[in-house]
């Protein structure tokens, strides 16, 4: 049975209100939804959605006009200190665990793991040129692409990712000093990583 928690305001047309809006609050034990967090930090604004919609993201790139980002959810918790600053999940798993996690940069598979994409995409385009597509043979297929990921592949894979990180961290420094001041092009990290490489 759910019981109402007493410290919060119990005034009927209150209450009435959140109903209306679709929001139930007062209970312990019971998690909170992404609009409830949202009402009692005081950023609830009536119409709010919880992400943009296929359609309206179309529709703001058809006008070329930036959404009002006040309007969505996800977007006013990320910018709340406290969730910036929040673990996640399988971060806070391995710290009790007594291990560090480091996540790999979002948006660059380039860089993740010691290689791991580049690895996954030897195998993949095996499997891609060899498949028979029977389904009685799938996971002989899966494992004959991923034998074709060689240890000396490995070595050279992790090489590379390790090449690249450092050409980031070298062109970093430089868009920070001012010396350069052009964009980051699929060349200039290239030749700047085949730089890192004579290291």
């Amino acid at each position: 049975m759910k019981n109402k928690n007493n410290n919060e305001n119990d005034d009927p047309q209150s209450e009435k209100k959140l109903n209306a809006m679709g929001i139930r609050k007062g209970y312990i034990g019971c998690e909170k939804g992404i609009l409830q967090m949202v009402y009692e930090r005081g950023f609830y604004r009536p119409g709010m959605v919880c992400k943009p919609t296929p359609a309206s993201k179309k529709k703001h790139e058809k006008d070329g006009t930036s959404p009002d980002w006040t309007m969505y959810t996800e977007e006013v918790l990320a910018n709340c200190p406290d969730f910036r600053k929040e673990k996640k999940e399988l971060e806070d798993l391995w710290e009790r665990e007594g291990h560090i996690l480091v996540p790999s940069v979002k948006g660059h598979p380039e860089l993740a793991g010691e290689g791991v994409e580049y690895a996954w995409g030897i195998s993949k385009r095996y499997y891609r040129k060899h498949n028979d597509r029977i389904p009685t043979h799938q996971m002989a297929n899966v494992i004959a692409a991923l034998s074709q990921v060689k240890l000396s592949n490995i070595w050279a894979l992790c090489r590379r990712t390790r090449d690249l990180m450092r050409a980031y961290v070298h062109l970093e420094a430089e868009v920070n000093s001012g010396s350069h001041t052009g964009g980051l092009s699929f060349h200039l990290i290239e030749d700047c990583r085949r730089m890192m490489k004579i290291y």
